[in-house]
């Protein structure tokens, strides 16, 4: 319940305070689901909205620090405008902010509908959410609902808490039910005068429901653990938001990066058990090579076209039935059962082998899992564990390499498999200082060459990786194909760009003969 319009009452009553003669300097995004809006003047006051489908937070970081690349100014025509008033709307889970030149943020705090919306003149502008369509349509002036909540009102209707308090939430009502709301007669509005001040007295709590998702609540009387209390909705704000990120999230991947670890190690101990039994089984029977022998010690008995023959075995001092072609000879039928221990012993070699690779998968997995129970940092997690983050129960595989391997003249180059990859490749494989290649004007694979900004690479070689990047691309029939290349520092991904789309900073251009193999 923390956008629950008690709650915003307070809140934005704190925000109007901070904003009090500020100028928006900056409104940024870093990822799809956060925007960030950063006002100045003597003093710096920082919103970071949060909107995903899971939950909608509100925080209020100090000193945030824009990175410097991968993020997108949004809501431009507010920069540098003052604010001039914070508007919360009658009986509704939004607000506003007013800014000169009659622009108006609409902050809409609807759970998984939650959004932020631009207008002027009342008219719609822009908006974060951009597929939450109906959201054009809301008009601010209509927003607030006035509602006579006198004791006349709520008796004479026989208290219908959904017409007199539209704001009260399944919480609220669960909360006067569970304290005899729906029993009481007499108490009623005693009950609800209590709740009332409840939710107004401005406390706030920070509780987890028992599967430790973080809660803030307005109410004093709850099953939820509770974990801190404070009089500051800022600072329950940012409470919240610390305990989403930094426990709430980081315990829920970790459990899921945990499981799908276990799940690996689970195949891999069967893969070894039934590896073991078939090894086992081979090796415990009487093997090609020894029968072939056997016979090849019996050449002087007549062949009477038998599909079998009982024979001595030298080798475990007992009779034995071999199995034989009938229409070839001894000796021919020896020859068989030759060539079958070779290709036997190539089999427990390769057993053998599988065996061992799995057991040092096995080895690297559990020593992953010792480090995944100690990090405490969610992006630390996610760089840990990149294979396994964000598999669903149903995945069972690591995910693929999204690149090409090739080794030219001793550098790693790495080549993009499709347009997704090659978004994948720029995010997770490539570090600042690694040279980017592209054909020019045409679609094609991005190509990294691993290196380090004191490397200096020989025009052969990068010449020879330019062939390859314009094989991959569209331009691989063309005599001459263009290919640019920069570091990887100066290329950076908009927000909201199709796969593969990139903009860069500088670059240079050489032209080559597109080739698979450069020489």
């Amino acid at each position: 319940m923390h956008f629950n319009y008690y709650f915003l009452k307070a809140l934005t009553g704190n925000i109007r305070t901070e904003l009090d003669g500020k100028i928006l300097t900056d409104c940024f995004s870093q990822n799809k689901d956060e925007l960030v809006l950063i006002f100045n003047n003597h003093s710096e006051f920082t919103i970071k909205a949060t909107f995903n489908n899971e939950i909608s937070l509100l925080s209020f970081p100090k000193d945030f620090k824009r990175a410097k690349r991968n993020s997108v100014d949004l809501f431009s025509e507010l920069k540098n405008k003052a604010v001039q008033q914070i508007i919360q709307y009658k009986n509704e889970r939004s607000f506003s902010i007013l800014f000169t030149k009659k622009y108006l943020l609409l902050f809409k705090l609807h759970g998984r509908r939650a959004n932020i919306i631009l207008f002027k003149n009342g008219s719609f502008q822009s908006m974060f959410k951009n597929n939450l369509i109906n959201d054009k349509n809301i008009i601010p002036d209509k927003l607030s609902k006035y509602i006579d909540q006198s004791e006349k009102a709520i008796l004479d209707s026989e208290f219908d808490l959904s017409g007199i308090f539209p704001t009260f939430d399944k919480n609220i009502k669960n909360y006067l039910y569970s304290n005899g709301f729906d029993r009481s007669t007499e108490d009623k509005f005693t009950l609800l005068q209590s709740l009332l001040y409840q939710l107004n007295r401005g406390i706030f709590y920070i509780r987890q429901d028992s599967k430790n998702y973080p809660l803030l609540s307005l109410l004093d009387n709850t099953d939820d653990n509770e974990l801190y209390q404070t009089n500051s909705p800022i600072e329950a704000c940012n409470r919240l938001a610390s305990l989403y990120f930094h426990t709430y999230l980081l315990m829920r991947e970790k459990e899921l990066i945990l499981k799908n670890i276990d799940k690996e190690i689970a195949k891999g101990e069967n893969y070894i058990l039934k590896s073991d039994e078939k090894l086992n089984s081979i090796t415990e029977s009487t093997k090609y090579d020894e029968l072939a022998n056997i016979l090849m010690a019996n050449l002087h008995l007549k062949q009477q076209h038998k599909n079998s023959i009982e024979l001595f075995d030298f080798y475990r001092n007992q009779n034995i039935k071999i199995k034989l072609k009938p229409n070839l000879t001894l000796q021919a039928n020896a020859e068989i059962f030759y060539r079958k221990s070779k290709n036997q012993q190539v089999e427990i070699d390769k057993i053998k082998q599988n065996i061992l690779e799995k057991e040092n998968r096995m080895m690297e997995l559990n020593s992953l899992k010792e480090k995944l129970l100690d990090i405490q940092n969610l992006k630390t997690l996610r760089k840990e564990s990149l294979p396994f983050a964000g598999k669903s129960a149903k995945e069972e595989k690591p995910l693929a390499k999204p690149y090409i391997h090739f080794q030219i003249d001793g550098f790693t180059v790495l080549v993009g498999k499709s347009a997704k990859s090659n978004d994948e490749l720029l995010r997770h494989y490539t570090s600042k200082d690694d040279l980017w290649l592209h054909a020019r004007n045409v679609s094609g694979s991005h190509v990294i060459i691993k290196c380090d900004n004191a490397t200096n690479i020989a025009p052969t070689t990068l010449e020879k990786v330019a062939q390859i990047a314009a094989w991959y691309s569209k331009g691989k029939n063309d005599t001459l194909c263009p290919v640019i290349h920069t570091r990887r520092k100066y290329v950076n991904k908009p927000k909201g760009a199709a796969p593969g789309k990139v903009t860069l900073q500088r670059e240079e251009v050489i032209m080559v003969n597109p080739c698979q193999n450069p020489q």
